[in-house]
């Protein structure tokens, strides 16, 4: 068994540094601190209290998220270690004494609806809707999003920049992952930045591949930036916001759009109002945290 170590330790933090017995403990997800802190199965672990780090160590697997820290609706899906996107702390559950956490909202609800209810029926229900899921996903390809007429590039919809803020950007403060806004529109692609060619605006930072194209989005950069702060556009129309991913993306009416999967993209083109209503919804939410 290994003995508890402090600051300083090699190995990588383990669920962002949060105290994966106070989801059991305290019904919440809470910070953990180096005080308190313990190495196992390659990962370095804190906690909130001794109490709590000593209660890990006497039996880690009963406390460690599931499908390794993963996102609980991959694991279900068959995707895990790297191949399975990295959980989120603040989304969590748990289920027959296991801890799940999910890597974003939809990929929550999705997963407490098909994956966790207990019960015969239930399942057969769950899978009778990831069926339809899958169908309207598949037609997603033959859909178009229907979007407000009076919603162009660089307006708004009821005020000055509605459609926009705030944007979503990493610790740093980056915006889109330090992907380049640009290259969606030049490059029909989704294309990493560099700092090298950076700028602010919109009180995030972004990079660009190119000097050409920093100098493209500064002379207009409502008509590069994505379209709500680069949140999911299926997440705003369902009053949630949630980031979107910079790979799962759509020009549409000469507008950028992220979702935070392939699922939330499809389910958002293929179902009849999402683009209006990713708008109307998204003035509710867009200053929640």
């Amino acid at each position: 068994m290994s003995s508890p170590t402090h600051s300083g330790a090699s190995n990588p933090l383990a669920i962002a540094g949060y105290d994966p017995v106070a989801y059991f403990r305290l019904g919440k997800p809470a910070k953990g601190s180096e005080t308190y802190a313990y190495d196992w199965n390659g990962r370095h672990w804190l906690f909130a209290s001794a109490d709590h780090r000593d209660a890990f160590s006497a039996d880690p697997k009963a406390f460690a998220p599931q499908n390794d820290g993963g996102c609980a609706l991959a694991g279900a899906l068959g995707k895990s270690g790297p191949d399975a996107p990295a959980g989120a702390p603040e989304l969590w559950a748990v289920r027959d004494g296991r801890l799940f956490l999910a890597s974003n909202r939809v990929a929550q609800v999705l997963w407490r609806l098909l994956f966790a209810p207990k019960g015969r029926a239930l399942r057969l229900i769950g899978l009778a809707l990831l069926v339809v899921v899958l169908i309207v996903a598949g037609s997603a390809a033959f859909g178009s999003v229907s979007l407000p007429s009076d919603g162009a590039p660089g307006t708004s919809i009821t005020g000055e920049q509605a459609w926009f803020g705030p944007v979503a950007s990493d610790d740093g403060g980056v915006a889109l992952g330090g992907y380049d806004p640009v290259a969606y529109f030049t490059d029909g692609a989704p294309r990493t930045g560099s700092s090298e060619w950076q700028a602010e605006w919109g009180g995030a930072t972004w990079h660009f591949a190119s000097d050409a194209h920093r100098t493209a989005f500064l002379a207009d950069p409502e008509a590069y930036a994505p379209q709500f702060g680069g949140h999911c556009a299926f997440a705003a129309s369902l009053g949630i916001k949630t980031p979107g991913a910079p790979e799962t993306w759509s020009i549409i009416d000469g507008r950028l759009f992220l979702n935070a999967n392939g699922v939330a993209k499809g389910l958002w083109q293929a179902l009849p109002g999402g683009g209006t209503l990713a708008y109307e919804n998204w003035l509710d939410v867009r200053e929640t945290p």
